[in-house]
């Protein structure tokens, strides 16, 4: 820690408590206004998590989960280097973290593009096929050619069904026997991003085929494949290029960011009819954005621009009419859903641009900031929500050495924090079972450790 972070925080401790003799004192600060939130307590640094196990894969650069039951895991293991290339899939003992299996690269042929687990399963999609492998022993049960070109990827698994995505179509495939039980071929160049509607249609937009078309949001039927509705969201002239992005609630209600040479918007859909229910302009100026789309008491469309060291902007659409409700430097896209309604990431607090932080979602007030909890870019992604915590790895920044922490949603204190200088880097991998799966990074190879509070 230098010299200046720990001026500040000395600074930091003698002037909170004036802060709060002058709350009492001074008119109140409007609510959601920036650094309003209550700053709780931080643990004894002594409260860690119990390291349960560690495992390493001989060369294994990385680790992604695949699923998990109540006492194994599946897993991918990468190479090393910044180009991902997947070496394995393996199954662990969750409670020993022994190797049970393992499937390596040389037995499938393409290169793997995306993997999940489902009834008992472990399926991996290549270049070239979908492999099913039972989950316990590892034993390959089937595979099917997909017959894509590209990278497919698995946007939805329901009801015996896995539904790839690739070039500009959709496969399904039966999770049972692996047969093909339909194909759909949409009028786009490609699948840009998806959506799935809990017991509803899976929800797709697509890039235009060529410049001057419509972009369009198609609803499919994850059973048959039937396109149940079509609805144009934005437009191109020149180019088809740009972002193209959805975010939803799974309960129907699903949000589009379309930033082309035509059309810079956010548009709500019915995710069941594809009725367009409002529109909203959006700045084209570069600016990273994320949308986020609330269930809770009163449902919102939040879209947040601003990383983890930037000043924030978030604006709270009403989901139903989108009337702007709120807008505030709160938090901003280095975030992510901790609840129906509430938001969870980088925020302005204090001193420090990417303290955590907690938003209400549907109203704009920030409800708590943890200063000593900092979040970087790669928050969005790896970071856990589960038994009322967030567990994430917290920015360098200001961190003696790499630690994993655990932060608990409701008040914000810190639960227990687990530090690591043997690592140069750690990242949580996911949580299986109430444990949570981090790596941490020596300059030979990744080390995948399950820790328990």
């Amino acid at each position: 820690m230098g010299r200046a972070t720990r001026w500040s925080r000395l600074a930091l401790a003698v002037m909170l408590p004036l802060v709060f003799l002058g709350n009492t004192i001074l008119p109140a600060r409007p609510a959601g206004a920036v650094g309003c939130g209550n700053s709780p307590e931080l643990a004894a640094p002594a409260v860690q998590a119990q390291e349960r196990w560690r495992y390493v894969y001989d060369g294994g650069g990385s680790y992604e989960m695949v699923g998990w039951t109540p006492t194994e895991v599946t897993l991918l293991v990468n190479s090393p280097g910044c180009a991902i290339g997947r070496m394995a899939m393996v199954g662990l003992d969750l409670l020993s973290g022994a190797e049970r299996w393992r499937v390596t690269s040389e037995q499938w042929q393409g290169q793997e593009a995306d993997a999940a687990t489902d009834s008992g399963l472990a399926i991996l999609v290549t270049t070239n096929a979908v492999y099913a492998y039972d989950e316990t022993t590892g034993a390959q049960l089937w595979s099917v050619a997909h017959g894509y070109a590209g990278w497919p990827e698995i946007v939805s698994i329901e009801n015996n069904i896995i539904v790839l995505a690739g070039d500009s179509g959709l496969t399904g495939v039966t999770v049972g026997t692996g047969a093909i039980a339909w194909q759909q071929m949409l009028p786009i160049s490609s699948v840009s991003d998806w959506e799935n509607v809990s017991g509803g249609p899976l929800v797709v937009l697509g890039r235009p085929d060529s410049s001057g078309q419509d972009v369009q949001a198609f609803g499919i039927d994850k059973a048959t494949g039937t396109l149940l509705w079509q609805t144009p969201v934005g437009k191109t002239t020149a180019s088809v290029g740009g972002t193209l992005e959805l975010a939803g609630n799974g309960s129907g209600l699903i949000a589009a960011e379309v930033l082309t040479d035509a059309t810079t918007a956010l548009v709500a859909l019915d995710g069941t009819t594809g009725s367009m229910l409002w529109t909203a302009p959006l700045a084209n100026d570069g600016t990273y954005g994320r949308m986020y789309v609330t269930k809770g008491a009163q449902p919102a469309v939040v879209y947040g621009t601003g990383g983890s060291l930037d000043v924030k902007s978030a604006t709270g659409y009403d989901a139903a009419t989108g009337a702007v409700r709120w807008q505030n430097a709160n938090i901003g896209a280095d975030a992510m859903l901790a609840d129906d309604a509430h938001l969870v990431g980088a925020g302005p607090t204090l001193s420090y641009m990417n303290a955590l932080v907690m938003v209400d979602g549907e109203t704009g007030e920030m409800i708590w900031s943890q200063y000593q909890a900092l979040v970087d870019g790669s928050f969005p992604g790896s970071a856990q929500v589960f038994n009322g915590e967030v567990t994430f790895a917290p920015s360098l920044q200001d961190e003696p050495a790499p630690t994993v922490t655990a932060v608990d949603l409701a008040t914000g204190t810190v639960a227990w924090s687990n530090s690591y200088p043997e690592f140069a880097q750690m990242y949580v991998v996911g949580q299986a079972a109430g444990i949570v799966l981090a790596t941490g990074d020596t300059a030979d190879e990744a080390v995948l450790m399950a820790l328990a509070s």
